[in-house]
């Protein structure tokens, strides 16, 4: 007898077996055209990945590509002072075709996807380094939310900028027009979903982790990483302050930005 599972289901109580059924037929269809186009795939791997290259993409572009990712890799981990904490590898996925992405990263099963476009454009290997920091947050810090791991990603693929060195200004005069009553992470996690929002979403997120690092040390962060617990409960063991009281904190420098004349 086929049990379909009701977390599979949104309200699976308004759910017939018939929709069921054509749902079970329509995933096993993907499947099995993954597997047809994996199979047909050029496959390296490596230390830590397995790069699989679709079609147009030749096997020495992939060993080259691999060895950009394992660069990657050792960067990114010794400046967060972690490994992977699981032994599966990393599955990087490079496509031919044009993508309305750089890249994106799959992170609850550990899956990069990279346009071809994108590796031949990035020479410092930024957007790698950025991907690869949200599996290595995920891994250890699952409850991490959105303006985390999007700030602390886009901070790493800017280079890892030296503490005390000028940045860009926390965009606080902006988020005071976006932010009509007060700023809170709860509205800017739902930005990420809103197009009008996205790009202010990412910025700003990263303006927020620039800020902690410049006036708490990297080190703080290496320390959100290596405390257990959920992330509110780590951020506040590590910074002394809950993220409410954070979240007040900027607000405070909102309003000092809404009393300056325009």
């Amino acid at each position: 007898m086929l049990k379909v599972h009701k977390s599979y289901i949104p309200n699976s109580r308004l759910v017939t077996i018939k929709t069921a059924a054509l749902c079970l037929v329509f995933t096993i269809n993907i499947f099995l055209y993954d597997a047809q186009v994996l199979a047909a795939s050029k496959v390296v791997v490596s230390d830590n990945f397995r790069v699989v290259g679709r079609s147009g993409v030749d096997q020495e572009m992939l060993e080259e590509i691999s060895k950009a990712f394992e660069k990657a890799y050792a960067e990114v981990t010794e400046k967060l002072g972690l490994t992977r904490y699981k032994s599966c590898k990393i599955e990087v996925i490079i496509v031919s075709e044009y993508q309305r992405y750089r890249a994106d990263a799959y992170r609850w099963d550990s899956v990069i996807r990279v346009p071809l476009e994108t590796y031949k454009e990035d020479i410092s290997g930024g957007v790698f380094q950025h991907e690869l920091t949200h599996i290595l947050i995920d891994t250890a810090m699952p409850s991490a939310p959105t303006w985390f791991h999007e700030g602390l990603a886009m901070y790493i693929e800017r280079g890892f900028p030296e503490e005390g060195v000028p940045k860009e200004e926390i965009n606080f005069r902006a988020a005071k027009k976006i932010f009509k009553d007060k700023f809170s992470f709860k509205e800017l996690e739902a930005d990420f979903r809103r197009p009008k929002e996205e790009w202010f979403s990412y910025q700003l997120s990263y303006n927020i982790v620039s800020y902690l690092i410049d006036k708490r040390g990297f080190d703080k962060i290496k320390e959100l990483f290596n405390t257990r617990g959920h992330f509110r409960k780590r951020f506040k063991k590590v910074y002394g302050e809950s993220l409410d009281d954070f979240e007040a904190h900027l607000n405070r420098i909102i309003e000092e930005e809404r009393s300056r004349k325009p």
